[in-house]
């Protein structure tokens, strides 16, 4: 799916949408069967597991920037001017906090 510039409600989506995907893989990761009968077999499944488990950590990664992001987007909008602290600007920022939080909480 195409999130990009699609507003609040699809960012939402793509946080829960990546959740399920991170869960969905850890269950296929855990269903891979070993047998000491099938030794070629064996090594594809391995391979396959190896690539999810890189998947995962990948998305893992993914999760501490987004929460990197919003760290730092709290300690922007905490250090804004007190003459900015009631702006639209202030406001814009609150909303991105709230979804990055959001995608945070669906992610983990």
């Amino acid at each position: 799916m195409n999130y990009e510039g699609k507003g609040e409600l699809d960012a939402m989506e793509f946080g829960r949408d990546i959740g399920i995907a991170i869960d969905s893989m850890k269950i296929l990761l855990s269903s891979f069967p070993v047998s000491r009968d099938t030794p070629g077999i064996d090594r594809e499944y391995n391979e396959r597991r190896k690539r999810l488990k890189e998947a995962i950590e990948l998305i893992e990664r993914a999760t501490a920037v987004v929460e990197e992001i919003k760290d730092e987007e709290q300690e922007a909008l905490e250090n804004l001017p007190e003459n900015l602290q009631e702006s639209e600007r202030a406001d814009n920022m609150q909303e991105c906090i709230d979804l990055l939080e959001e995608i945070q909480g669906d992610l983990e």
